[in-house]
């Protein structure tokens, strides 16, 4: 009888696919966070007035943490722009005195913001938190799972070959310390 025939073997070659099916889950998971925090960060690029909240989106999707550091870097919170009623020079607010033409600003002369982006803004907040959630709960998840299975696969190899615990380290120990 060779050694993978036997059941014990059999069940645990079962257990392998079943490792692997999960951490193919986690990672479908964390690639889903990883969409959604950029949804959520295309949100807040567009509510903040940034012209190229796509680039921002597309750069922290594909390259991940860097692109979202620098952007959050970057960023101006809540660069609302208008025009001078002087001059027509955009400006941001608040602004008393134009720094083009010199003219006093009166603030009764300032157009509301828009609050389509005001929500864009709390819309973006929410999504980002909800997938940096996400993604550092699948991280976790995927840690914990990958040291257990480590130490279930472990203890089944000793138990194949017959050796305890404490051998089995001293022996992979001398390997390394001679």
């Amino acid at each position: 009888m060779l050694p993978y025939e036997s059941q014990a073997v059999q069940g645990n070659f079962a257990a392998v696919g079943i490792f692997i099916i999960v951490i193919l889950v986690l990672c479908v998971l964390e690639i889903v966070a990883w969409v959604v925090f950029s949804f959520g960060l295309y949100k807040d690029a567009e509510g903040n007035y940034n012209q190229n909240p796509l680039m921002w989106a597309l750069l922290s999707g594909f390259l991940g943490l860097i692109p979202t550091i620098i952007y959050f870097c970057v960023r101006t919170k809540n660069s609302y722009r208008f025009a001078c009623p002087h001059c027509r020079n955009p400006l941001q607010v608040p602004t008393p005195v134009c720094p083009f033409c010199r003219n006093a600003i009166d603030s009764s002369a300032i157009p509301p913001e828009n609050p389509a982006y005001v929500e864009l803004r709390r819309k973006g907040k929410n999504q980002m938190i909800t997938g940096a959630i996400l993604y550092g709960l699948t991280i976790i998840l995927t840690i914990v799972f990958t040291v257990v299975f480590s130490f279930w696969f472990a203890a089944f190899i000793n138990a194949e070959i017959g050796m305890n615990s404490y051998s089995y380290w001293n022996s992979s120990l001398s390997l390394f310390f001679r």
